[in-house]
């Protein structure tokens, strides 16, 4: 799973690193819409093709890698605009958005022109910076940052604590989206174990976090940093007829973690993700002197 999450970040990187496509724009036909309307869509689109498809913009379509056309409907109140690509005069590819007003069509030509830059349907390829009014209206997207409930649990690693058993780590937290680049969170960690095992080991913590997006995509890396407090203790071995399991081995403290991780469907209300996440415990056990750690690849729910 790390070694996924690592590749997705080298894909994103090398494709920076890409030959710009030139592209020629052709004029964008209006039908029943004022020209006006169309020019200016038309310079939208230019200037798209350079920011959001890191293209180069050329003077005929002779010099191109492929050219640009479209056209811009009005359907009401409504404006449809469908951009089609063509290479040696044969279309190879169109797709279409839908903006509630006009003010909309930014939005709209920055979701069209990757879209036809990459062939995917633009339907497909919504960030979490560029839901249009029509689908947020229609509740099939989120346009706004989010407030979110998080429930996550996993299977746990930990060190210094003479766990022999499995563990499983849980946590439950609150998070809070300041743009969609940035989140903060506050959760809180608790490690249960396999009672059979005889472990009679303990962790808990609450922490204060904060996570940064990588892309603005549906589906976006990220890596998140927390500082917590909390107390553990390390596992000296319960009896064979010990109904109750107490170490004195104990520590409280401060504790420092980081993660790494993948969120799917960000573009909805609710969705969910997978981390990778460690913490460590700043204090020592008063009795074996070591500083726990507790580490867990955990699936998380998100809920708004």
């Amino acid at each position: 799973m790390l070694n996924f999450f690592i590749l997705s970040l080298l894909i994103m990187a090398a494709s920076y690193g890409e030959a710009k496509s030139k592209v020629f724009v052709g004029n964008i036909k209006p039908i029943s819409v004022p020209e006006e309307d169309a020019i200016t869509v038309t310079e939208l689109v230019k200037t798209s093709v350079v920011e959001d498809a890191q293209g180069s913009l050329v003077n005929t379509p002779e010099d191109s890698d492929y050219v640009i056309t479209g056209r811009l409907v009005k359907l009401g109140e409504a404006y449809s605009l469908t951009l089609i690509k063509e290479r040696s005069t044969k279309e190879v590819f169109r797709t279409s958005l839908k903006a509630a007003l006009m003010s909309d069509m930014d939005i709209v030509i920055k979701r069209l022109v990757r879209a036809i830059d990459q062939e995917v349907s633009a339907d497909k390829n919504a960030g979490v910076k560029d839901v249009t009014l029509n689908e947020e209206k229609n509740q099939r997207r989120r346009k706004e940052v989010l407030s979110q409930f998080a429930f996550a649990v996993g299977p746990a690693a930990t060190k210094n604590m003479n766990i022999d058993g499995s563990s499983i780590l849980w946590n439950v937290g609150y998070n809070y989206e300041v743009d969609f680049d940035w989140d903060m969170h506050v959760d809180v960690d608790w490690l249960t174990t396999n009672r059979h095992s005889e472990d009679d080991a303990y962790y808990f913590a609450l922490n204060f976090g904060v996570s940064h997006f990588f892309t603005d995509g549906n589906m976006s890396p990220f890596v998140e940093g927390h500082l917590g407090y909390g107390a553990a203790m390390a596992s000296t071995g319960c009896s064979g007829s010990s109904l109750i399991c107490s170490s004195k081995d104990k520590a409280s403290g401060w504790i420092v973690g980081l993660g790494l991780g993948m969120k799917f469907f960000r573009t909805a209300t609710s969705n969910f993700g997978i981390v990778l996440r460690g913490s460590h415990m700043t204090d020592e056990t008063e009795l074996s002197h070591m500083r726990p750690i507790v580490g867990s690849l955990m699936l998380v729910g998100y809920f708004h």
